[in-house]
């Protein structure tokens, strides 16, 4: 039959119930009908005349072999059964369900039966059968759940329960009893011959004190065949003359009668890249402390003045010779290797 009905041949599979009616091991179950009603097509004609007349016949066998009994009857397949009905729109035959068994059989459902015939009376257009069920489940909740008032008179004429039994008394042997120390030790310590109270010991010792790392020191020194700094008229990136030299007019001057027309110092030859005064060059042609600390207001610290002044001629390098020149990569190995040698010379604690 399940077989028949998952083909679609319904009316077909009707047969083989018929003919199992007639056998006396037949017993009427309402799971058989539920798969019947639900498989039932709704397009033809017939399907709910047919549906009806297998209720019908449920009912019958029902009543001939004594009715629904309270303690038989498996109530959540009859209401499976009566939502079944309810969804497939066959409100009489829903009813018919209903009735014998509430109503005349005496059965006591759960309150989702209730609930589901009432509504799907009121939407099915059944309003006296819905006020019927209505009824019914506010008698049946009357009757099985008890007000909320009488709950709580019967907790609280409940004796309170008894305080728990009071702890053992400790045996004088527990007292004096020392408790053991877990072992500390792991496997492999363990393994060693290591004792526990040495094991203990090491832990407890502090950690080694690491040592700190030597920082960086960055060392200024001065690569040969550069010149950039000989280039006095840098342009509006940099500071003016007259910012550097505002307390000291006399050098403006010299600085002033220093520049070329081409920018660069007069006393600067670009064949050979070398200043033809070094030896007698002025006070601010000099990288040194106090010159930055006087024209510049750097602190004369030497860390401080090594950082300036390699950031002063990196800038003026990327300014007259670009940033991918090959003046800028010799100044930075020279200055890389300085400072290298510097601190290996006189590192800083």
């Amino acid at each position: 039959m399940a077989e028949l009905q998952r083909q679609g041949c319904w009316s077909l599979a009707l047969s083989p119930l018929h003919v199992a009616r007639i056998e006396p091991w037949y017993y009427p179950n309402p799971a058989l009908y539920t798969t019947f009603v639900s498989s039932s097509p709704v397009t033809e004609d017939g399907t709910a005349a047919a549906v009806d007349v297998l209720v019908e016949a449920f009912l019958e066998e029902k009543e001939r072999g004594g009715g629904f009994v309270e303690a038989e009857e498996d109530v959540y397949k009859l209401m499976r059964l009566v939502r079944t009905l309810v969804a497939k729109e066959r409100a009489r035959a829903a009813w018919r369900v209903y009735k014998a068994e509430v109503r005349m059989g005496g059965c006591e459902v759960h309150e989702y039966i209730y609930r589901v015939m009432a509504r799907g009376m009121k939407w099915l257009g059944f309003e006296a059968e819905a006020a019927k069920v209505e009824a019914d489940f506010r008698e049946w909740e009357a009757r099985i759940l008890p007000p909320a008032k009488d709950v709580l008179d019967e907790m609280r004429a409940k004796p309170p329960p008894p305080p728990p039994p009071p702890p053992p008394p400790r045996l004088r042997g527990d007292e004096t009893k020392k408790k053991k120390k877990p072992d500390v030790r792991t496997a492999a310590e363990a393994a060693q011959g290591l004792q526990r109270h040495e094991v203990e010991r090491r832990k407890k010792q502090p950690p080694p004190p690491k040592q700190e790392k030597a920082k960086r020191v960055v060392r200024w020194k001065c690569a040969a065949g550069c010149g950039a700094c000989c280039k006095l008229d840098k342009g509006p990136d940099f500071p003016s003359p007259e910012e550097i030299f505002a307390e000291h007019p006399e050098d403006l001057k010299l600085y002033k009668s220093m520049i070329g027309a081409d920018g660069w110092c007069i006393n600067y030859d670009k064949s050979t890249r070398t200043c033809n005064i070094y030896e007698e060059r002025p006070v601010f042609c000099r990288v040194e402390p106090k010159v930055f600390e006087e024209y510049f207001g750097v602190p004369s610290r030497p860390s401080t003045f090594d950082r300036e002044a390699c950031s002063a001629c990196v800038d003026t390098i990327k300014m007259v010779y670009g940033e991918e020149s090959a003046e800028l990569t010799n100044f930075k190995r020279v200055i890389r290797e300085e400072s290298k040698f510097r601190r290996h010379q006189w590192p800083i604690m």
